[in-house]
């Protein structure tokens, strides 16, 4: 019984800090993965907020591009005009810039890449007919300019305008699902580690009581086989004394004995003394 008594102990030992470390390692676990899931999603967020950030910028510099076009048309002055197209020039490298940013965010994403093809295909149209409009300009027909302006260009740029917005859109509807998948990762990952760490402390607090019960056992043990041998001691002394006064009688008796043997010897002598003085 014993033997099968300590054999559980152990088994029980070993299972308790297997229960403790498995909820340890699963905690370890859960924070790579969340954390590995967040930096995920950060980056997606970050991504598209740049390319948010990025066609407002295409958008606004496109329509100081179109401004810029449209007061060549009013001004009469050449030197006004040559710095104008200078700095409709800059400004189209830098929507160039632009565009090919939005491009490489936009990549991974089917949907939305297609989305911005189709603006591409419009803006490119909308790009080659400024051209045209300014060789109107810089040939004196600004009435043929304002005219083309009017009734093709700005058609052509609401278009631009309507497909940007819904791409916006897109991308506002996708970050604002990637912050509601982020707050339910949050969740999840709270609600695991709490009853991770519940179970951790309900295995440890049962893992004590066990331990106190087992100690509070062996010390039982102890004290039971102490006085065990108290008793048993107890029971030797008894026997000792027992033997030790017995040897003691024993003693006596044979001293009463050797007495009653010389005083048998002393009469027999003295009888054989009066014989012969008879």
């Amino acid at each position: 019984m014993k033997s099968l008594s300590r054999t559980s102990s152990r088994i029980k030992l070993i299972i308790g800090f297997v229960l403790i470390l498995s909820a340890i390692i699963a905690i370890q676990v859960i924070n790579f993965i969340g954390i590995q899931q967040m930096k995920k999603s950060q980056t997606m967020l970050i991504a598209s907020f740049q390319t948010s950030q990025s066609l407002l910028s295409l958008r606004n510099e496109e329509n100081r591009i179109r401004a810029l076009a449209l007061e060549m048309i009013l001004t009469r002055s050449q030197e006004e005009r040559d710095a104008h197209i200078m700095e409709i020039s800059q400004r189209i490298n830098f929507v160039d810039e632009t565009i090919a940013s939005i491009q490489k965010h936009l990549a991974a994403d089917r949907e939305q890449n297609e989305k911005f093809g189709e603006v591409m295909d419009l803006l490119k149209t909308f790009r080659s007919n400024r051209e045209k409009q300014l060789i109107m300009i810089n040939q004196g027909k600004t009435d043929q300019a304002l005219d083309f302006a009017l009734t093709v260009q700005n058609p052509l740029y609401e278009s631009i305008q309507s497909k940007m917005s819904i791409l916006e859109q897109i991308l506002s509807e996708q970050n604002e699902t990637i912050r509601e998948q982020n707050e339910a990762l949050i969740t999840r990952i709270v609600s695991l580690l709490g009853i991770l760490g519940s179970v951790i402390i309900i295995i440890s607090l049962a893992f004590i009581i066990w331990t106190f019960r087992l100690l509070h056992n062996l010390s039982h043990e102890i004290k039971t086989g102490v006085n065990i041998l108290g008793t048993s001691a107890a029971e030797i002394l008894t026997t000792v004394n027992e033997v030790s006064t017995g040897a003691t009688e024993t003693a006596t008796a044979v001293s009463e004995t050797t007495t009653t043997i010389e005083e048998i010897r002393q009469t027999a002598l003295l009888a054989t003394q009066r014989a012969q003085a008879v």
